[in-house]
């Protein structure tokens, strides 16, 4: 067992893989948490009723695997919106952008917008194809990104894949 004094003098160290681990759920739990705090002061639990926040606050976990803002055991799969393969991203991304969808944005009624048919003129199964999982992303990540830079000065935490040792 290691005491904070003996990491310092270098008489403990970790792995590469173990500080990979480390940053990536940093950056995991202040995407979740940021994402959480932008929501709340776009649509202020103040104004809701109780039946409300327990409904907005579902929307929001829709977007995070697991449904957790705060993860006890560390993710061991690829998944969420920085998932590498984008049939493990799709349903995240669907509910990024029913989310964003209901802010009160300019830009947020072209999200709700892409959900009422499809492009082609086809019928659309939402996020069911690589095509329209990247085009709901181009529009939905921009929109955030932009969004809380607005309202806090700085750029946004983002999703980050998960380190290859994990």
């Amino acid at each position: 067992m290691g005491t904070a004094a003996n990491f310092v003098s270098g008489k403990l160290s970790l792995s590469q893989g173990t500080m990979r681990e480390v940053v990536w759920d940093l950056f995991e739990h202040n995407w979740r948490l940021e994402l959480l705090s932008i929501d709340r002061v776009l649509l202020p639990h103040a104004t809701m009723t109780a039946s409300q926040r327990t409904e907005r606050e579902a929307l929001v976990l829709e977007v995070l695997p697991r449904g957790l803002f705060v993860m006890v055991t560390p993710s061991v799969k690829d998944e969420g919106l920085a998932a590498r393969r984008w049939e493990d991203r799709a349903e995240y991304v669907e509910a990024f952008r029913v989310l964003l969808a209901s802010w009160p944005v300019p830009g947020a009624e072209v999200l709700g917008q892409m959900s009422a048919g499809s492009w082609d003129g086809s019928s659309l199964s939402f996020c069911s194809n690589q095509s329209t999982v990247e085009a709901v992303e181009c529009v939905a990540y921009r929109l955030y990104c932009q969004t809380f830079f607005e309202y806090t000065g700085r750029a946004p935490t983002i999703p980050c894949s998960l380190p290859c040792t994990m």
